[in-house]
């Protein structure tokens, strides 16, 4: 798939394979651009298709052809691979408004952009009552109560007292979910709705929760540990597992003008609240410029 440009071709070895770069096209950054978005999928404004998330493109990125049609790549999975998830870029078309294309990678991307479109979603201007945070906070519970039993096994009985236990981070999030659509949903549900939780979740369950996090941590200078402990149980955001990582996270989230991001193709979109702290997670690479594995920081 080429343009009719004319001249000499030369090939650039991208995501291990050896792409025709036409003339006059800057193919090193074209490279880098490619690498960088079938790294970090999620700055590119790609998503996946239903019932994959974008680790499982950063999985699978040998499985991804790369096209060069004049002065674009163009990112397909290839035909007879299985199992593998469908790529698309999420391009603004209006306000509050947005399209499924093919995914679509230029010289000029990679960068932050000020060309972004600001409405493409309400969920930075969505309203929040005034200290909501540390009313719902005050309202999870560390602790939960387990009543005891008696149980018989081979003969021998055993009793177990009523104990007190710790909540755990699972337990700390389902509360703050609960806590969090007490507030902001009605009978035809919740208008705050983060887009991106279905690029990190599949199950329902945890892109509820993941989408009460956007609400909690959007305009909140901080974020509770047991939400970090949540989230460093998904792939894509693993780097959490390390301690230096989290640290850095935790500073960076202070910042209010680090928060707003915009994604770095062309047509760029502003990140939402879960895109943009999952942008400054994946921010934080190891010595060898790779996200830190779960071993790092166990």
């Amino acid at each position: 798939m080429f343009g009719n440009e004319g001249g000499v071709y030369n090939y650039l070895e991208i995501n291990n394979q050896s792409v025709f770069i036409p003339p006059n096209v800057n193919g090193n950054v074209i490279k880098a651009n490619v690498e960088d978005m079938l790294q970090n999928p999620h700055r590119y404004a790609i998503t996946s298709s239903n019932g994959f998330t974008l680790q499982d493109i950063v999985n699978n990125k040998d499985e991804y052809t790369v096209v060069i049609d004049g002065g674009t790549a163009k990112i397909v999975q290839n035909s007879n691979v299985l199992f593998t998830s469908e790529i698309y870029q999420k391009l603004p078309s209006g306000t509050k408004e947005f399209v499924y294309s093919d995914a679509m990678i230029t010289a000029e991307d990679g960068v932050p952009t000020e060309n972004s479109m600001l409405d493409y979603d309400e969920t930075w201007s969505y309203d929040k009552k005034k200290n909501i945070n540390s009313t719902i906070e005050a309202k999870i519970k560390d602790t939960k109560f387990q009543k005891g039993g008696r149980t018989i096994l081979f003969g021998v009985e055993t009793i177990r007292p009523d104990e007190t236990l710790p909540t755990n981070a699972i337990e700390k999030v389902t509360q703050l979910k609960e806590l969090v659509y007490k507030e902001i949903a009605d009978k035809n549900g919740t208008q705050y709705v983060d887009v991106f939780v279905g690029d990190i979740a599949v199950t329902s369950r945890d892109q509820q929760n993941l989408n009460a996090i956007s609400y909690f941590i959007k305009d909140s200078n901080s974020i509770p540990n047991y939400v970090l402990d949540y989230l460093s149980n998904f792939d894509y955001l693993k780097n959490l597992k390390n301690a230096d990582v989290r640290e850095k996270v935790v500073v960076a989230w202070k910042d209010k003008k680090n928060k707003l991001r915009t994604t770095s193709n062309t047509e760029s979109i502003v990140m939402t609240p879960l895109q943009s702290l999952t942008d400054i997670i994946r921010s934080f690479t190891s010595i060898n410029n790779e996200p830190f594995s779960a071993a790092d920081g166990a």
